[in-house]
């Protein structure tokens, strides 16, 4: 299973490295990437969809799926599964 999403995350990686390979591109994604390192992008989401919608059962769901964000994603997921991204795949 794993081969095969690692097969399909290649082809992914060597398509946009071909087609979609451009300068402001990569600045654009190197961005969002940085942003979200430290999950600045979730919060920045979030707090507009708090701002937006002033029902606090809008707000309790939104704080309710980043702290399962938090904790299935980032603490246990990542550590659990361990895949290696595509891009060091790649370079070997």
């Amino acid at each position: 299973m794993i081969n095969c999403i690692q097969t399909i995350d290649l082809k992914i990686i060597l398509f946009i490295e071909k087609y979609l390979n451009h300068e402001s591109i990569q600045v654009f994604f190197s961005f969002l990437t940085k942003l979200n390192d430290y999950g600045l992008l979730t919060l920045f989401a979030i707090f507009l969809i708090i701002n937006i919608h002033k029902d606090s059962q809008v707000r309790k769901i939104c704080l309710y799926s980043l702290f399962f964000s938090i904790i299935v994603v980032q603490l246990l997921g990542k550590n659990i599964i361990q895949r290696p991204r595509p891009f060091e795949i790649l370079s070997e």
